[in-house]
């Protein structure tokens, strides 16, 4: 069986949890049904966080944690615009996201497409090592036209 691309996956998911939000907001309401979605979002990038420090030959440091924008890039899932990385700290300027794009080709909501995938960065930073902090000071699903992501090292 074939190994799916991120935005594959992300859109196979998308697609399901699209059906679960539906049923939570008849139930619970959007707002908390927003809420559920985005909890359980930054649980697997939480999760996913730590698999990655896990795989670090070393105690977790900005360089290896730098490695996942090559993940990012696999399968066109980003358009990385710029990359910079210092001692301590890493900016990513993301100019298409191929998953915003999927959710909207679905047909979600903004509000639930940006649970989906813009409260990832940071579960996975604090996931990854809590010396790790992160800001978003733009966001493509907010129509900005880039996601500017700045992970600090303390």
């Amino acid at each position: 069986m074939p190994l799916l691309t991120q935005t594959e996956q992300r859109r196979f998911e998308a697609d399901i949890l699209r059906r679960v939000f539906e049923t939570l907001t008849d139930r619970i309401g959007r707002a908390e049904a927003l809420k559920v979605i985005g909890e359980a979002t930054r649980d697997v990038a939480r999760e996913a966080g730590k698999a990655l420090a896990e795989a670090c030959d070393t105690t977790p440091n900005l360089p290896h944690f730098a490695t996942v924008v090559n993940t990012w890039r696999s399968g066109r899932s980003l358009d990385i615009g710029k990359f910079e990385i210092g001692l301590d700290k890493m900016r990513v300027v993301i100019k298409r996201c191929a998953h915003i794009d999927a959710y909207r080709e679905l047909g979600l909501p903004d509000d639930l497409a940006c649970q989906l995938a813009c409260v990832r960065e940071e579960a996975f930073a604090e996931g990854y090592s809590t010396r790790l902090s992160f800001k978003r000071p733009t966001s493509i699903c907010q129509d900005n036209k880039s996601c500017e992501l700045i992970y600090t090292w303390k």
